[in-house]
């Protein structure tokens, strides 16, 4: 960074350079990334995380165990949970949402519904009777097909559809009236 005397000063080992405008500061590396212990210089990526946790493909510091949660400063063995239930970011057992049969541990997001119910993509912790099946959740390991409760709100004026939809026929969401010959 450039101080008051236009002298160039190196920014921390836990600090990445940041131009803000006309200026360049130091950022703490943890603002974008939490356990980050040392990142690049103006995009502020993770390049190192403090230990026990390991930089993921996200460039984020993940636990580096499969099963393993993160407690906020150590990485523990994620509660061994009954069915419908997962372990917090406390590492204490919670109940999974409405009709959720299967969530993922801290988050809680659903990952497998029960029978006939979809995943709500306004709250990914529970399931619902789905008023407009919108597609399936590609990123959760289950998959479950996501819906929403209705197909208008005070938000959306016209139903989703997924988002790898190539062709919308906007007439079949009745937005359009079908053309008459």
């Amino acid at each position: 960074m450039i101080d008051e005397e236009d002298k160039c000063v190196p920014c921390d080992e836990d600090q990445y350079l940041l131009e803000e405008g006309d200026s360049k500061v130091c950022e703490s590396c943890s603002t974008n990334t939490l356990h980050c212990k040392t990142c690049k210089n103006f995009s502020g990526d993770c390049s190192a995380c403090e230990s026990p946790y390991t930089l993921n493909e996200f460039k984020e510091c993940s636990c580096p165990e499969e099963g393993q949660i993160d407690t906020g400063n150590s990485c523990e063995t994620a509660a061994d949970c009954a069915s419908g239930e997962y372990a917090d970011s406390t590492n204490e057992c919670q109940p999974c949402g409405t009709n959720c049969d299967e969530c993922e541990n801290v988050t809680g997001e659903c990952t497998t519904c029960a029978t006939d119910y979809g995943l709500d993509l306004e709250d990914r912790k529970n399931c619902i009777t789905c008023a407009v099946k919108v597609g399936f959740i590609e990123d959760l390991p289950a998959s479950p097909f996501a819906c929403l409760a209705a197909a208008y709100s005070d938000t959306r004026v016209i139903p989703p559809y997924p988002s790898t939809a190539t062709n919308v026929d906007w007439r079949e969401q009745g937005v359009i009236r079908p053309i008459n010959d």
